[in-house]
């Protein structure tokens, strides 16, 4: 029994020491590249491609270095002149504006934060009715459709949505593009399904005793007690939707985010319009300010992002 005991010690011992070395290079991997990408926010145009400094350090001599210069260059070209026409509501419009960065910025965080926020809320309800209900066929059948919706690719769904906002008058529209973000389909759906179903109903029972009803109970109750995980998926939706480029590109012709204009710039095409954004530091200093806002709320909200959920308790 000894040696089958240490046996097994050792063998933990081994897996867990696998598991630790694999996870280390995995976030070294991910470190080495974002310090690797602000060094060469600091190198010249001439330093990387002609001079073939890749991966050395930039030079101080260089005004890049101490000016931050490449930042200055993007940010001063990042407003973009839209020139589009689309039907909305049965009418044809045609868009011919420029629009300045800080409207970006304002897109972004309108957009994002809408976004995280309303489907988090409506996820975490769904997801109580349907583990504190379990015995009602509609809470069965909205489980069953998350996990179908979860499981089949559906393809094509962005023609329909494009033409549903053009018939509803809401294409081009903030408010058009936040409604159909707002879902209980998905993981986040089964983790709060999961930790509402391990809530003892003492929290409901006393409440109960006290006279509250359902609502008052949800919303004063069982939401503050898992406050902590909301919080945790508001901040990882937020940081998906923050990066997305794709809706607005395809939705958002006159109201661009940060994400599609560092996208347009980069990859899609407006270096041909702007030639001093086509040196690879200038765009890799983009791409570092895409990312800025996310490690900075990483910084601060680490503990959260990495699963610190704690529930409050009643004495028994």
């Amino acid at each position: 029994m000894t040696k089958k005991f240490k046996d097994t010690s050792i063998t933990n011992i081994i897996v867990k020491t696998i598991i630790l070395v694999v996870l280390l290079l995995f976030a070294i991997s991910y470190i080495a590249i974002l310090v690797w990408g602000f060094l060469t926010t600091l190198k010249s145009k001439a330093s990387f491609e002609f001079d073939g400094n890749v991966f050395g350090f930039p030079s101080i001599l260089e005004p890049e270095f101490y000016q931050l210069k490449n930042y200055k260059i993007m940010l001063e070209n990042l407003d973009l002149v839209v020139k589009d026409s689309f039907y909305n509501a049965g009418k044809l419009v045609s868009v011919n504006i420029r629009v300045p960065f800080y409207m970006s910025i304002y897109n972004s965080i309108v957009y994002a934060l809408g976004t995280a926020v309303l489907s988090t809320f409506v996820t975490c309800i769904v997801a109580y009715v349907c583990s504190k209900f379990k015995n009602y066929v509609f809470s069965s059948i909205i489980y069953m459709v998350n996990l179908f919706v979860m499981v089949t690719p559906i393809v094509g769904s962005s023609g329909v949505l494009m033409e549903l906002l053009r018939k509803f008058g809401l294409y081009d529209t903030l408010t058009g593009i936040i409604i159909p973000g707002i879902t209980f389909t998905g993981m986040y759906f089964l983790v709060f399904y999961a930790m509402l179903s391990d809530l003892p109903n003492s929290y409901s029972e006393a409440a109960e005793i006290d006279g509250a009803g359902r609502l008052r109970i949800m919303f004063s109750i069982i939401i503050p007690l898992v406050s902590k995980t909301i919080s945790t998926v508001i901040l990882l939706k937020f940081i998906a939707t923050w990066q997305d480029y794709n809706t607005a590109l395809l939705f958002l012709p006159s109201h661009p985010t940060v994400a599609y204009v560092i996208w347009y710039y980069t990859v899609g095409g407006g270096r041909s319009i702007k030639p001093e954004l086509g040196s690879v530091p200038i765009q890799i200093s983009s791409c570092m300010i895409l990312a800025l806002p996310i490690i900075i709320l990483f910084i601060f909200a680490r503990d959260k992002i990495m699963g610190n959920v704690s529930i409050g308790g009643i004495k028994e």
